[in-house]
């Protein structure tokens, strides 16, 4: 076991009582608002400007810097208050402090050949699902989000109370064509004995299915796993090993069983099988999917902002409007698409300048770069706004925005008459007549419509990271 990975435990009150008298919960850290969340995230690297006067060869070594650029944005931070309290919930029924866990580690060769005989765990939202078109930086995200959190956590003393257990808050692992439930479970072993130093793989791994998924079962209650993300999970479409039923069923028996919550990541190609049970759906649901920047959000131009700033070519390029559309133009906002278009045009200038000419970056040289070099990408993307038939669409783009059905002409009631209807929404004023605010009672407190929050008063959350 590598100590590094182990982070001396620093229990922490929290606000919810829910929570408190739980070293598993209270071992986490606290929850971040935006404006620290984005601190944390934004990575920099070597801005100075005396860059562009270095020799070639250093000037492209320096591009490489752009490999690690992330933006945070509203949707990461929505990710991690996802993950933050999804991964406390599931801790609710795995108490160390309880005599039925203490039981449960004294018995455990008992325990992981019938894994039922654990406490049975509280109930509850069981997990989320990820799904957005490739290169939108899923993967990176999580991975990010992820590393908030101590990968071990060692308690020994709880409240003078000795307990001695590892706390593993999340693991990762990804599907492939050919993953089967041992090959899943072998996965967990994995990481679990890179972690703290066991042999799980080993002691386990020649066993029959049903006894590694015991045994799987049993490990993720005894070392406090609070969370397993499962990536890549348009891979299980295609699995021939049992079928993508068998696997994700058996993801959702250690969620009810031992309450560690899952986060299913991967591609609208998942979606095909995300929807055929009612099951997968609920845990499909309560992340929106994550779809391209719009030309004209402040995502994008923060995204673009920011990318911007990484500019190693000898002659400083201002960032244009016209710029920033023809960059959406060609990757239609998949942010790591537009990442790899601003790196090649660079190192083509830098590449080909012979003679110390001004390295400016211009339209000219970004739509050469992007039918020379990024050919398959741009290719790939044209079904975003170009009416390509379904068959011949890539199979990882954004699935089609559901639009509202139009709604059926009905009868006026005399409740939709009333112009302060005990419930519902206020009807709209009639032509030719002036709109009268109707006063909602709450008790005996009449609340005047223009008193609550209007959609102008929210402001956008990108702000708080200006400055």
């Amino acid at each position: 076991m590598r100590n590094s990975k182990v982070t001396n435990t620093q229990y922490k009150i929290h606000a919810n009582p829910e929570y408190r008298g739980h070293p598993f919960i209270e071992a986490l850290p606290l929850r971040l608002d935006f404006k620290e969340f984005c601190s944390r995230f934004r990575k920099r690297g070597d801005l100075n400007p005396e860059n562009r006067t270095r020799p070639t060869a250093e000037r492209l070594e320096l591009l490489d810097t752009l490999n690690g650029f992330f933006v945070p944005m509203p949707r990461h931070y929505d990710l991690y208050d996802t993950i933050h309290s999804v991964m406390q919930r599931g801790y609710l029924g795995r108490n160390p402090t309880d005599p039925r866990y203490l039981f449960s580690i004294k018995e455990k060769r008992r325990a992981v050949k019938d894994a039922y005989t654990m406490p049975p765990p509280i109930r509850g939202r069981g997990g989320y699902a990820l799904i957005g078109c490739s290169g939108i930086g899923k993967s990176s995200a999580v991975e990010r989000i992820l590393a908030l959190f101590p990968e071990v956590i060692k308690h020994s003393v709880y409240n003078k109370k000795r307990i001695s257990c590892y706390e593993i808050p999340a693991i990762h692992v990804s599907a492939d064509k050919s993953s089967s439930i041992k090959s899943m479970c072998l996965q967990c072993f994995a990481k679990i004995d890179a972690l703290i130093g066991t042999n799980y793989c080993h002691i386990y791994g020649r066993q029959a299915t049903d006894g590694m998924v015991a045994a799987l079962a049993t490990i993720c209650y005894l070392h406090g796993i609070g969370l397993i993300v499962l990536d890549e999970i348009q891979e299980l479409a295609l699995t021939r090993s049992g079928g993508v039923n068998a696997i994700v069923s058996f993801f959702l028996h250690l969620t009810n069983r031992v309450s560690t919550p899952l986060l299913f990541v991967g591609t609208p190609q998942a979606l095909l099988f995300m929807r055929q049970e009612l099951r997968y759906i609920r845990r499909s649901s309560g992340i929106p999917e994550w779809r391209p920047l719009e030309p004209e959000s402040s995502e994008w131009d923060v995204f673009m902002g920011e990318m911007w700033k990484y500019q190693y070519t000898n002659t400083p390029t201002d960032i244009t409007p016209e710029l920033k559309a023809q960059f959406h133009r060609l990757v239609k906002g998949v942010p790591e698409i537009a990442i790899e278009l601003y790196r090649q045009g660079q190192r083509k200038l830098i590449q080909t300048n012979m003679k110390n000419k001004p390295e400016v970056i211009d339209a000219r040289i970004i739509e050469n770069v992007a039918l020379s070099s990024l050919t398959r990408e741009i290719e790939a993307l044209r079904p975003l706004d170009e009416p390509i038939p379904v068959a011949q669409r890539a199979t990882d783009l954004p699935s089609p925005i559901l639009l509202p059905a139009k709604p059926r002409k009905k009868k006026q009631t005399q409740s939709e008459t009333d112009p302060c209807p005990d419930s519902g929404d206020e009807p709209a004023s009639m032509p030719g007549q002036s709109e009268v605010p109707c006063k909602r009672q709450e008790g005996s407190k009449s609340v005047q419509p223009d008193a609550l929050v209007q959609p102008a008063d929210i402001k956008d959350p990108l702000e708080l990271m200006k400055g």
